[in-house]
């Protein structure tokens, strides 16, 4: 699950919305 997210907010981040990586 951590893994997950992890993807999700490295993804995020990379289109301008790194918010998912403060969560």
């Amino acid at each position: 699950v951590f893994i997950g997210l992890w993807i999700v907010s490295y993804i995020g981040s990379f289109f301008s919305f790194p918010t998912v990586v403060y969560v």
